[in-house]
């Protein structure tokens, strides 16, 4: 009999990801800079290995979005390696001075052509900037704190976003806001998983309970004692901690176990910043 896999099968690519992606290549062209927004939690797996690949040498400004949920020592170490292929920033979203950060990361990446131009006597043109990141990543929340208003709806799960919009910023630089794009398949299933755990894919696209408990056991590995300090359950087997949780907790349904409802409260603890700050990828 031929032995069954546990690997998780993580391959989708929604028709709408597909679209924008043929957008996204119509347009860039017309750009001059192009920010890629990051998780500071998932500073690898959130990079859509794709983008890249589409930036024809324009300049690429990494923003690592929901850096106030992020282990700021491991973040560093992140940071240091996109330096080698293009500029980055940080920015809390919540910072007040979050659209003056912002503007000037984006306003530096333009500084040798508009001294270029300026030679020439040409008048500084606005900067066309096109924001590309994964679902959920923060991108309209990074818009609306460049505008100084809500002009772009927010949410926290993937898709808020669903189609092309020029947005003018002021006189110096207007954003082209794109809909999140993730590629067709994770060939690293923990990329899928810690997508998952942040909520950057729908909580229906994997099993919830195989993402938890992927979740429980990462989190004790790289932070021990976080989940001790949240549910005041000892991590000494981590592979029985989400029964033991629902028992604690008195998680059930009818008396029976409500696993769902156990999982649903780890991941939101996760990404509320309630287990403390983290980096998920190693």
């Amino acid at each position: 009999m031929e032995e069954k896999s546990n690997k998780l099968n993580i391959n989708w690519y929604p028709g709408h990801m597909a679209k924008a992606f043929r957008e996204i290549d119509n347009l860039i062209s017309h750009v001059d800079c192009i920010m890629v927004l990051l998780d500071a939690r998932i500073p690898k797996s959130s990079f859509n290995p794709e983008i890249l690949k589409k930036c024809q040498n324009k300049k690429v400004l990494f923003t690592f979005t929901k850096a106030d949920l992020a282990d700021k020592n491991e973040l560093k170490k992140w940071i240091n390696e996109y330096k080698t292929i293009g500029e980055s920033v940080i920015v809390n979203l919540k910072n007040p001075k979050a659209k003056e950060i912002l503007t000037k990361a984006i306003l530096d990446t333009q500084k040798e052509k508009r001294a270029k131009d300026a030679l020439k006597g040409l008048r500084p043109k606005a900067v066309k900037v096109m924001v590309l990141g994964i679902p959920n990543v923060g991108k309209s929340t990074l818009i609306n704190a460049l505008v100084g208003k809500k002009i772009a709806s927010v949410g926290n799960k993937p898709g808020v976003t669903k189609a092309q919009q020029w947005i003018k910023i002021n006189d110096n630089f207007e954003l082209l806001d794109t809909p999140g794009v993730l590629w067709p398949k994770f060939e690293d299933e923990k990329v899928g998983l810690n997508l998952a755990l942040t909520g950057s894919i729908k909580d229906d696209i994997l099993p919830i309970e195989d993402v938890t408990k992927y979740g429980l056991s990462l989190i004790h590995k790289l932070y021990p004692n976080r989940l001790k300090n949240r549910y005041s359950i000892e991590e000494d087997d981590i592979d029985s901690f989400l029964e033991r949780l629902i028992k604690t907790k008195n998680i059930y349904n009818q008396g029976k176990p409500n696993i769902n409802r156990a999982c649903m409260m780890f991941l939101n603890d996760l990404r509320n910043g309630l287990l403390g700050e983290v980096v998920l990828d190693e």
